[in-house]
């Protein structure tokens, strides 16, 4: 059972102001959080019916602009002459816009008709009611317009919101073509795709899409990245806005597409938290003794396939201060060297070892990578660490310092990533992973990883693989030589809200760049708090907020009095520890 009540806009004007027309003048209706229909309805008038109405209305203004009590005893006082008499502003407009009409009329540049404009508002009870239509009431208020609430029409208003059923409308006002185009309800949301339609037939289940997000308007849209089989995004916003807390939701919205694959390039920790929480494997290649991850790429000569990629690695490592230039003879004997520490013991696999086989020129350019050299620890270890499991984070934040050792680890972690791409489920078909680049301006920096990122693009999407990018930064990317790639391959956008995006340099780089237009623009610029965001595809453009309950958002954080929490709960351990991490991070929001 719901409750229903009418109200009809009689006039659009108010104490004598017309209200500025525009289209989509009444779409606010649909951000109101009330449940409501609006019924509009336009019968073309003819033409001498509409030319005799501007003529009655241009008369009767033009009479009624001076024709006042106090106008006619002043013109008694006068000698019967109205000249002085005080003019009616409000009817001396009237009067011109109906001249206007009528010359509008006469040349065919306008038509006029009968319009109603009914708004059915429902609640669940009296009260509820009421509330409501006081919210649709001030709306539409706000507006300028005037209302009739419908009590002794209410039938034939409820019964003209049906199709065919405008007969038993009984208010109506006379309207031109332009008004009526400008207050017509003529829009729809776009809800996006329940299912994840390339995902289903690529992995032969049913997959949903990615997420849903709330709107504006009240209605849901489901975020699909794909954009036919292309899933790359692209995350856009200043420090703050909440990068790190939208993307490690739609990362855990992926784990339902399981069996599936998230790495994570991390930096500072962003996704640390997420990732454990999440059972996933949180790796830190470092150079300390007793922290971190230990990295060996030699770990793989088991396999011969991998002995020319290895070869290849530890040739960087040689030429890495750039003081050396690797030969064809160098590249002989690194190859022959490779295959003979293959040959050698298990625990020999390391890079101390292949040095020792080498001339002694190439030894002394792979000093500082064995042994007791001050990169040693990252490398030239018995173990490796690097495992790409269902959910492996990266954290990138040390390596970074070292452009070298950055160089050379990512060179390792991208062939391995590359190799986990490759492989497919238990059934032949593919697995959808998710490759995460966080603050992907650190990794764009460097010219060898810029390509690298470039061929993913082009690549990855044919293996069912995502790549994901954030930046703070729109300049690292909108203006590097990998963004032709970007531009082409990247069909999904999301943007934050960022004040500066009305500023000079950055509207240029949002219009040029990601053809946004001059309302996109203004939205961005003043749209307020975390969780707003803009999603654009082709074809789509959508503001949403994503609202999280405090528990979801505590497991989502990332500051530095979250990671506190973490690290000390995470040591302790213990049965309940996740939700003793978040009952107590909760306590510091």
């Amino acid at each position: 059972k719901q409750y229903a009540a009418a109200v009809t806009i009689s006039r659009w004007r108010e104490g004598g102001e017309q209200p500025e027309l525009h289209p989509g003048f009444l779409d606010t209706l649909a951000r109101l959080p009330v449940e409501l229909t609006v019924s509009h309805i336009f019968r073309l008038m003819p033409r001498t019916e509409a030319h005799d109405h501007i003529e009655r209305v241009r008369w009767w203004n033009g009479l009624a602009k001076t024709l006042r009590i106090g106008a006619i005893l002043g013109a008694a006082a006068n000698g019967g002459s109205m000249n002085k008499a005080p003019v009616n502003k409000a009817r001396e407009s009237d009067e011109k816009q109906a001249d206007e009409a009528f010359t509008a009329l006469n040349s065919s540049k306008l038509q006029f008709g009968w319009h109603n404009t009914t708004v059915l508002v429902f609640g669940e009870t009296p009260e509820a009611l009421e509330e409501s239509l006081g919210i649709v009431t001030a709306a539409l208020r706000y507006q300028g317009v005037v209302l009739v609430r419908e009590h002794l029409h209410l039938v034939s208003a409820f019964a003209g919101t049906m199709p065919g059923q405008h007969a038993q409308v009984r208010r109506w006002r006379v309207l031109s073509s332009i008004a009526q185009a400008c207050v017509a309800p003529l829009f729809s949301i776009r809800q996006g795709d329940p299912v994840s339609r390339h995902l289903t037939s690529q992995t032969g289940r049913h997959c949903p899409a990615l997420a849903v997000l709330p709107t504006a308007h009240g209605m849901p849209f489901y975020f699909d990245p794909f954009v036919g089989d292309v899933a790359h995004t692209l995350i856009l916003g200043p420090t703050g806005a909440g990068k790190t807390v939208i993307v490690t939701f739609l990362m855990a919205m992926w784990r339902k597409y399981y069996p599936c694959r998230i790495v994570i390039f991390d930096k500072d920790f962003s996704c640390k938290v997420q990732t454990l929480l999440m059972g996933g494997r949180h790796v830190v290649p470092s150079s300390g003794a007793s922290s971190g991850v230990k990295v060996n790429p030699l770990a793989w000569l088991a396999d011969p396939s991998e002995w020319g990629w290895i070869a290849q690695w530890v040739e960087g490592l040689i030429a890495s201060r750039g003081d050396y230039i690797v030969t064809a003879e160098d590249e002989r004997l690194l190859h022959e060297q490779v295959e003979a520490t293959a040959s050698l013991p298990r625990e020999d696999w390391r890079l101390l070892s292949l040095a020792s086989g080498l001339p002694s020129r190439l030894r002394q350019q792979l000093s500082p990578w064995i042994g007791d050299g001050p990169q040693a620890p990252f490398f030239d270890n018995v173990e490796d660490g690097l495992d790409l499991a269902d959910l492996t984070c990266i954290e990138m934040g040390e390596v970074f310092l070292y452009p070298n050792v950055a160089r050379a680890f990512l060179d390792y972690a991208f062939h391995r990533l590359m190799r986990t791409v490759m492989e497919v489920g238990p059934d032949g078909r593919p697995i959808p992973t998710l490759v995460y680049l966080e603050e992907c301006q650190h990794l764009l920096a460097d010219e060898s990883f810029e390509a690298k990122v470039k061929d993913w693009l082009e690549t990855f999407r044919k293996k069912l693989t995502a790549v994901w990018m954030t930046t703070q930064s729109p300049e690292s990317v909108l203006t590097s030589r990998i963004w032709p790639a970007v531009r082409d391959n990247v069909r999904t956008r999301i943007l934050l809200p960022n004040p500066e995006a009305r500023s000079e340099t950055l509207r240029e780089l949002y219009s040029r760049h990601l053809s946004l237009n001059e309302v996109q623009i203004e939205a961005i610029a003043t749209s307020t708090g975390k969780g707003q965001l803009m999603v654009v595809q082709p074809g789509l453009s959508r503001m949403v907020n994503l609202r999280l309950d405090p528990d979801t958002l505590a497991c989502l954080r990332s500051d530095k009095a979250a990671l506190s929490v973490f690290d000390r709960i995470y040591r302790e351990g213990g049965e309940n520890w996740r939700a003793r991490y978040i009952e107590e991070v909760k306590q510091h929001a």
